[in-house]
């Protein structure tokens, strides 16, 4: 594995600048924190593995079909009806490969890992100049937005939904990744360009924030 791209690898999930590097055996695409959520909050795996046993076409126009009600709806009022008639299913299947709406709403939200890292990959260039890591997230972030809208859209609301024990996984989740990974992005580009005094970890985080609740009001 190329040394210098392990330790490069980014990790974002809007335009925020997080660096993580990526875990041996895995190639080193951009990460947002979504899946590794999952297994640090459930300890398991939260679906019926037979769902993969479905055609890859019939899994994908499940899951889009989710992504779309979830996206246009707060988390109470998304209908689980439309997402299983949408996804051409009844609905006692859908809940026998996710056991409950919960359960399907944590597995889209890891699901955006996937989308993210093929996303990110096409912008990911090794780099230390801090700049050059922001620009590489914002064309990465536009193109999800462009490419992905329902999916992308689905991450802002699971991060500012107003189900208490969904905000709090999937806010949780997110806050641990972002703190991991904005240390190891400190350590990893040239801070020299600010200057002396400069907090750019509380920098970091106050673009983070802005950015985030200024994408959630669009």
């Amino acid at each position: 594995m190329d040394k210098g791209i392990t330790k490069g690898a980014y990790q974002c999930f809007t335009l925020n600048i997080i660096l993580r590097p990526v875990p041996v055996g895995r190639k080193p695409w951009m990460i947002c924190p979504c899946m590794s959520a999952l297994e640090t909050n459930t300890g398991r795996t939260i679906m019926n593995g037979k769902f993969f046993e479905l055609p890859l076409e019939k899994q994908e126009q499940i899951i889009k079909a989710a992504y779309v009600v979830f996206a246009h709806n707060n988390y109470k009022n998304a209908s689980t009806s439309k997402i299983a008639d949408a996804g051409d299913i009844s609905k006692s299947l859908l809940f026998h490969y996710f056991k409950n709406k919960k359960e399907l709403y944590l597995y889209l939200w890891g699901n955006i890992d996937r989308i993210s890292n093929e996303i990110e990959l096409k912008y990911y260039r090794e780099t230390s100049d801090f700049f050059e890591a922001m620009t590489q997230k914002v064309l990465a972030r536009c193109e999800f937005m462009r490419t992905a809208p329902d999916e992308y859209l689905f991450s802002l609301q699971a991060l500012f939904a107003e189900n208490p024990e969904i905000r709090e996984a999937t806010g949780k989740s997110y806050k641990e990744v972002y703190e991991d990974a904005a240390g190891k992005l400190l350590e990893s580009v040239d801070l020299s360009v600010f200057r002396p005094g400069i907090d750019v970890g509380m920098l970091l985080e106050e673009i983070d924030s802005y950015l985030f609740h200024s994408l959630w009001q669009m």
